[in-house]
């Protein structure tokens, strides 16, 4: 029963079910993980004071765990039985009354959610932000009582936190920094562990071509929002004919999509605003990129006052 195990445990589960919170998330997952989060840091806390803090009320065998006598207990130290997490809130809660404010009402709603998907596989979906903001105030005032780094504990995920906490960001802009946070945690696991000449090498060869085989005026490279790449956007371009001669005719590009590389991060639709890839971009098509325009298109050039031609980039 060490105290520290059980803060690093804490951080990993935690990291794993933030992890589920993209597009194609699995909330179950994510309010689950986080929920054991929290509970691995309550007893980390009791552990802190006392291992035997965190042992079960007449379990003699774990009692002897907890006080330093494991070589007399009849059971090895992995069966060692604990305490619930609401008990574990409970004694924390007594010993911290002013720095941890969620009720045990509040806390409550923690516990019940994780045993629902836990034991039966359903908990009240509505309920999930509210849930893991309530896991977060716990949190806070553990990691301060614990004297534990918060950036180590939540790495790449306080951004994520701070916008749940925040009433007025939308589900689109929480899935854009999960999705974003994700892909720094890829690019650090596949990039930024190579020294300097050989990171920038390989950055430059993915960089070096768009993962779709499309016309040079289809796409557009930009900056990826969570690397040192450059992505590739794709999406729809159309040439606005209504009443203008050929030669006069501009084409347009408005992005629907962006994929890097580098750290696999993919955006796409109302995802790409939040990052300020949702411009609308004029185009200089020369003759012939119009005439590939008209092909991928698949109409016939116009000769007239026809409607607009568009094509949609975005295979």
């Amino acid at each position: 029963m060490n105290s520290d195990e059980l803060l690093v445990s804490s951080g990993r589960w935690l990291d794993a079910g933030l992890k589920q919170f993209d597009d194609e998330w699995d909330p179950d997952f994510c309010v689950h993980h986080v929920a054991v989060a929290v509970e691995h840091l309550l007893k980390a806390y009791l552990v802190s004071l006392h291992p035997a803090l965190i042992v079960d009320r007449g379990d003699w065998q774990s009692m002897l765990h907890a006080t330093g006598h494991g070589n007399r207990s009849k059971v090895p130290a992995s069966r060692t039985r604990s305490i619930g997490v609401t008990e574990a809130f409970d004694r924390v809660k007594e010993l911290l009354p002013q720095h941890l404010t969620v009720t045990k009402t509040e806390f409550l709603a923690v516990a019940e959610a994780r045993n629902g998907i836990a034991h039966v596989g359903a908990y009240e979906a509505t309920e999930m932000r509210k849930i893991l903001t309530t896991c977060f105030r716990v949190i806070r005032p553990l990691l301060e009582s614990l004297g534990a780094s918060e950036g180590d504990y939540w790495k790449f995920n306080s951004k994520l936190r701070d916008q749940l906490e925040d009433e007025h960001v939308t589900q689109v802009g929480l899935t854009v920094t999960a999705k974003i946070d994700r892909a720094r945690t890829t690019a650090g696991r596949l990039i930024y562990r190579l020294n300097r000449q050989d990171r920038i090498a390989i950055i430059a060869a993915l960089n070096a071509r768009s993962p779709q085989d499309l016309p040079p005026f289809a796409q557009q490279v930009e900056r990826c929002p969570a690397c040192d790449g450059r992505g590739w956007l794709q999406g729809q371009v159309w040439v606005e004919e209504i009443g203008i001669p050929v030669q006069n005719r501009s084409a347009k590009f408005a992005p629907t999509r962006y994929q890097c590389a580098v750290c696999q991060l993919e955006l796409e639709g109302d995802q790409l605003e939040p990052v300020g890839l949702h411009y609308l971009v004029d185009l200089e098509l020369t003759d012939e990129e119009l005439r590939q325009f008209y092909i991928a298109a698949d109409v016939e050039r116009p000769g007239g006052e026809d409607e607009d031609a568009y094509v949609e980039i975005d295979r």
